[in-house]
This record gives structure tokens, C-alpha cells and sequence, in this order.
């Protein structure tokens, strides 16, 4: 089981609850992007939108709007699992904003190495109208997702992930890291699972 290796501007992770174990998200078990409605940040930029597959997922926007995609391999555990979704917000947000959680409700994918565009991102429908409260800076949001896995391991629900999308984007945005965060395996996003 990974454990965080604090630094001066890093919190460690909560101690583990007996009976949990956190799987951290790579590549290889997940995929995820941000996209933005209006500039691309993509090489070769172009528009309108376009996201960024690097080592940040971003949501907010400053009048524009961007967004977070993440999907992952479901774990083998039981349906019935305690599932919090975990990711560590740096300190390039910037007034943090509240997100709304939201079921991807279609197939989605992207070229590695490219853009996702605007255009082109998948329908999505929000999760029991949910509101997550706005991050703090350096440390690990936690978001339960108990009721949306034990759907997605019933198969009630495909997996087709889930969206992040901005509250407030008023030069506000979070920034987590992705899947592709290089500087410490130990703060790509992560599973942690009670049973």
C-alpha cells in the first residue's frame, strides 16, 4: 500500500481506516483529460476548445469553462464497498470553485497526444444533484462515490466515468493532478475502498 512522502508545501494522506486499501490511478487502470470551451491548450492550438492530456486536471474557467474527465477499471471488491474518488489539488488553483458531479452517460475518447475538443466531449447528466464543496490548496479532496460504483459493479449503470464541471468560473479553477503526474506516484488520483 503506497503512502504519501510529505514535502514542505504537501500534506500527508489521512491515515488508512482498517479494512481499506487505496488503488492510485495510472495510465494503465485510467484515463482522464480536461477540455476547455473556448482556448485551446493543446500543441498547435486552434478552438474553439480543446483540453490537455498532461499531468493536470483542471475545472473552472475565466468566463470560459473547463472541465474534468476521469474513468477508471473498476476494482474487484464487493458492490456494496465503502468508494471514495481522491485527488489532490496543487497550488496552482486559483479561487477555488465548488464542482458538480456528473455520470458520463456515453463512450468517450481522445488520440494520446491530442486534444479532447469541446465538440466533442461526451453527453453527461448530473450525479444526485451533487455539489462538492471548493478544494483546499495542497492537500486531498475527497469525494464519496459509494452509491455511483455500486451502480457501475451492479451493472445498473455502464462505466463511462465521470465529469467535473465548475461551479463558479469567474477566474476561479481547481488544478489536480492526473494520471500523468510524474512528480510523486503517490499524488495521482486514487481509489481508497472500505470493506
Amino acid at each position: 500500500m503506497p503512502t504519501v512522502k510529505p514535502r514542505s508545501e504537501e500534506q500527508p494522506a489521512p491515515p488508512v481506516q482498517h479494512g481499506s486499501r487505496y488503488i492510485t490511478l495510472t495510465e494503465a487502470n485510467a484515463k482522464d483529460i480536461w477540455s476547455t470551451s473556448v482556448y485551446s491548450y493543446a500543441p498547435g492550438g486552434g478552438g474553439p476548445g480543446g483540453g490537455l492530456a498532461n499531468d493536470k486536471l483542471r475545472i473552472g474557467g475565466w468566463g470560459d469553462q473547463y472541465v474534468a474527465l476521469l474513468q477508471f477499471d473498476l476494482p474487484d471488491v464487493p458492490c456494496s464497498s465503502k468508494v471514495s474518488l481522491e485527488l489532490y489539488n496543487n497550488n496552482d488553483s486559483h479561487a477555488p470553485t465548488p464542482m458538480y458531479l456528473s455520470i458520463i452517460t456515453a463512450p468517450w475518447n481522445w488520440q494520446r497526444g491530442d486534444r479532447l475538443w469541446w465538440r466533442d466531449l461526451p453527453s453527461s447528466s448530473p450525479w444526485q444533484n451533487r455539489v462538492l464543496p471548493a478544494p483546499g490548496l495542497n492537500t486531498w479532496t475527497s469525494i464519496d462515490i459509494s452509491d455511483l460504483f455500486g451502480k457501475w459493479c451492479s451493472k445498473e449503470l455502464p462505466n463511462y466515468g465521470l465529469m467535473l464541471r465548475p461551479v463558479e468560473n469567474n477566474n476561479n479553477y481547481d488544478t489536480f493532478y492526473s494520471t500523468r503526474y510524474s512528480g510523486s506516484d503517490d499524488l495521482r488520483p486514487r481509489l481508497v475502498i472500505s470493506y
